[in-house]
C-alpha cells in the first residue's frame, strides 16, 4: 500500500511540475534581424531598378521623401550630394513600452545612379528618453535587444523602405498636401 501511495505520489507530482514548462512548439519564433557581415549591424539594403528614370530624377524623389517625412528636415538630413547621387538622413520614432518611452533611431542611406537606386537602412539605436542622455547601438546579437526593441526595428524598417519605394517610383514624388495641389 505504502509503494501504490507513492507511486501516484510520484505520477502526480511529475505532471504537475510538467504542466507550466512550454514545449518547443509552444515557444514564440525568434526574431532575426538583417545583419552586415562585415560590420555586425543591423542592415536593411536592396538595389530597386527604375528603368528609364535619370539620376537627378531619383535624387530630386529621395530629397522629396526627406523632405515630406521630417519637418526637421535639415536636422535630419547629413549628406546631400545630387552630382554623387547620395542622400543621408538619421532620425528616430518613438516606442512606448508600459511606463517607458524610447527613441528607436536609424540611418537611411539612398545612393542613385541612372535606372537604379540603392537604399541602405542601418545604425539602429534606441535610448529611454526619461533617463538615457545617449543612444546605445541595438546589438542584433544580443538577444536582450532583439526582445526590446527588433519587433519595432522591423516594423520601422518595413514602413520607411515602403513607403521610400513608394516615393522612388512616383513621378512626382509625393501625393500633394492642401492647396498645393
Amino acid at each position: 500500500m505504502k509503494q501504490v501511495l507513492l507511486l501516484l505520489l510520484a505520477l502526480l507530482g511529475g505532471s504537475f511540475a510538467s504542466y507550466g514548462q512550454a514545449t518547443p512548439a509552444a515557444t514564440a519564433p525568434t526574431l532575426t534581424l538583417p545583419t552586415d557581415s562585415a560590420s555586425g549591424k543591423i542592415l536593411y539594403e536592396a538595389v530597386v531598378q527604375a528603368p528609364g528614370v535619370s539620376q537627378a530624377e531619383l535624387y530630386r524623389r529621395a530629397r522629396e521623401w526627406f523632405v515630406s517625412n521630417f519637418k526637421a528636415y535639415k536636422e535630419v538630413v547629413g549628406v546631400e550630394d545630387p552630382v554623387g547621387g547620395e542622400i543621408a538622413g538619421t532620425y528616430h520614432s518613438l516606442l512606448t513600452k508600459v511606463l517607458t518611452t524610447y527613441e528607436v533611431w536609424r540611418t537611411l542611406k539612398v545612393y542613385v545612379k541612372d535606372g537604379r537606386y540603392r537604399y541602405e537602412l542601418t545604425d539602429f539605436g534606441a535610448r529611454d528618453i526619461k533617463y538615457d542622455r545617449q543612444v546605445y547601438n541595438i546589438n542584433p546579437k544580443n538577444p536582450n535587444n532583439v526582445r526590446r526593441f527588433g519587433l519595432e526595428v522591423e516594423k520601422e524598417a518595413q514602413h520607411d523602405i515602403s513607403s521610400l519605394a513608394t516615393a522612388m517610383a512616383s513621378p512626382t514624388g509625393t501625393t500633394a498636401k492642401g492647396k498645393n495641389w
